[in-house]
Formats: structure tokens, sequence, C-alpha cells
């Protein structure tokens, strides 16, 4: 959690100390596909429902700075961090029901040209972990350890306050309770909305 802790130091320090930096809340929501199948549940009328490592409702929050580094007019660079939770479940029946989630925590850079912005940076998924209910139960619970990887994300800003973004994501998991097991591909790729406000 040393991470966490330096991040947020950076992030306050930048934020209150850098008068020429535009600094703007943002809310981002979006879906993303991919990685590896996790998770294959069948139910007692044979059909089956599956959960994929990179799959899931994105949800983050966090701070823009606009214009954090001068470049050659019209094209500036941006800071965007976020941190925000990924969730995917497996359809709820009677007897049961599951859960993935996972938090990544992102610093993207980006260069901005008018409405367009090219961006990446590294994200951090932490606590990620698949929970579940009645006949989902224990049997299939599980805690991946927590990783680095690496976003890519390109946006269109819509009078800066609106941004639609296409985004990719390169990461693995491991379960640190089976040092032998297979990495888990989580990569992942999806579109999400953002919100900018004061």
């Amino acid at each position: 959690m040393k991470i966490l802790g330096v991040i947020a130091c950076f992030l306050v320090f930048i934020s209150t100390s850098a008068n020429a930096i535009e600094t703007k809340g943002v809310v981002s929501i979006g879906y993303e596909f991919g990685g590896d199948e996790v998770v294959k549940v069948l139910y007692t009328n044979g059909t089956t429902c599956s959960i994929y490592a990179g799959q899931g409702v994105l949800f983050s929050g966090g701070v823009s700075l606009l214009d954090f580094f001068p470049i050659l007019q019209p094209i500036a660079l941006d800071l965007q961090m976020t941190v925000g939770t990924k969730w995917d479940k497996v359809i709820e029946a009677e007897n049961g029901s599951g859960k993935l989630l996972r938090f990544p925590m992102e610093a993207l850079f980006f260069l901005r040209l008018y409405g367009i912005r090219l961006g990446v940076g590294p994200t951090y998924h932490f606590a990620n972990s698949f929970t579940g209910t009645g006949i989902i139960n224990d049997s299939y619970a599980f805690e991946y350890s927590n990783h680095f990887g690496w976003v890519y994300q390109a946006n269109y800003l819509f009078h800066k306050n609106i941004a639609l973004s296409l985004r990719y994501t390169s990461i693995q998991y491991k379960n640190p309770s089976k040092p032998n097991a297979d990495i888990i591909n989580g990569s992942s790729v999806g579109l999400n909305v953002s919100f900018f406000f004061l």
C-alpha cells in the first residue's frame, strides 16, 4: 500500500503547487472485454456462465491535469490519475451468485491535439478476487496477487467536458497460493465515457 501513499502525495503536491496547470475532476464508466476464462459455472438447467479475467464494468474517478507540461502549441501534455473498481458477475440464480473484483489505479500521460488525446501509462491492480454465495462458494473462490500493467488509451474530447475513449489494458495475474499455477492473462479492450468537472 506504500505506492498508494506515494501517488496520493504526488497528486496533492502537483494539484496545489502548479498554478499554470488546469486541474479538473474526472469520473469514467465503461465496459471491457478479454482475458482468460477464470470461472465457468454450470447451472442445473444445463446452461453455463463464464467470467473472463479482463472482462467487466469499469468505474473510476480522480483528477486530470491539463497542460501538465508545456509543449509546442497546439500540442499539450496532460496527466490523468484515477482509482477505480472493475467487476463482473455470474448470472444470479436462486441457489448462488458470484462476482469478480479488481481495483485498478492508473496514471496516464496524454498528448493532446485539439480534441484528440493519445495516452499511455502504468496501471496497478490490487485486491483482485472472486467470491461467491450458495453453490458458487469456496470451491470457486480465489485471489490474485497485485500486479502492474500498462494502459493505452485514445480519447475524443467534446468541449473539454466529455470524452469517449477506446482503451487497451495489458496485464497478467497469478494466484499467490499456487506458485506453480499458470499465469492468467487479464488483458482487455473496452470503451468508456469520461466526464470532467471543476
